[in-house]
């Protein structure tokens, strides 16, 4: 018959701190690792235009 062997490894685990940008959008919450992020471009007001 055969046997089964089970073996460990040992798992080292690496705590590393990150950052987040945050942001609402349609009432959820999301985020975005800040190392993903090139630029923040801040609006202004919007100008509502005749159709």
């Amino acid at each position: 018959m055969g046997s089964l062997v089970t073996t460990r490894q040992a798992v080292t685990a690496v705590e590393e701190e990150a950052q987040y940008l945050t942001f609402m959008l349609g009432g959820e919450m999301f985020a975005i690792g800040i190392l993903g992020i090139k630029e923040i471009i801040e609006y202004g007001s919007l100008t509502v235009v005749p159709m």
